[in-house]
């Protein structure tokens, strides 16, 4: 948190990053829009929609825009890391950009930036799955050509390390466990054991209905 606040209060842009592919990806499929960042006293940081010109300070906006924002000043500034955390990155967002977020994270990886994600979404979990059997196929460059994925939206084996967090028999410690993929990709347990018991409960609720 204090090296974000950091960030805000020294904010200074600059137009020739290394991401701006990056910022574009996020302004372009995500938010709709772009940051502008006045200096003043502190920087004072306002959406802008796409095709209008009205601008709207964070605190009105969506709460899409305001989880993407601190990716965006940080992908803008002329900070140099070499790894980022990110925390629930699905949080808040419909299943179609978490989608978009896992694009943007494995793009982000390409950019030899170690990403390391906690995550509760099988969402982004099965798009990583998807990345890494969309790259073994003999059909591939097809397949890229029919789902619009290109060269930086692929993913290797070796790129993906996935650990599980589990409670311990008493409830009071976790289990980490490293998961090791398949010829599909990696298997979550505590994900797909809470998917199958709910859809039997549709199933059994709905499957005989009108």
């Amino acid at each position: 948190y204090i090296d974000f606040l950091q960030l805000v209060t020294k904010f200074e842009s600059t137009e020739r990053t290394r991401y701006q592919d990056l910022v574009k990806f996020l302004e372009h499929e995500m938010t709709s829009g772009s940051l502008k960042v006045k200096k003043d006293f502190l920087p004072n940081i306002n959406y802008c929609p796409r095709n209008q010109g009205n601008d709207m300070p964070l605190h009105v906006t969506s709460s899409v825009i305001t989880e993407i924002a601190p990716l965006l000043l940080l992908l803008k500034s002329n900070i140099d890391f070499k790894a980022i955390v990110i925390e629930e990155p699905e949080a808040h967002l419909h299943p179609a950009l978490q989608r978009k977020m896992a694009r943007f994270i494995i793009r982000l990886m390409h950019k030899n930036i170690m990403v390391m994600v906690t995550t509760h979404s099988d969402v982004i979990m099965q798009h990583v799955n998807n990345m890494l059997r969309l790259n073994g196929l003999q059909e591939r460059a097809s397949r890229m050509g029919e789902f619009q994925y290109d060269e930086d939206d692929l993913l290797e084996v070796g790129d993906v390390g996935v650990y599980q967090f589990s409670h311990g028999q008493r409830g009071e410690e976790s289990i980490v466990e490293e998961l090791l993929p398949g010829s599909n990709g990696f298997v979550v347990p505590t994900f797909n054991d809470a998917l199958s018991d709910f859809l039997e409960e549709i199933y059994a609720l709905q499957g005989d209905g009108d």
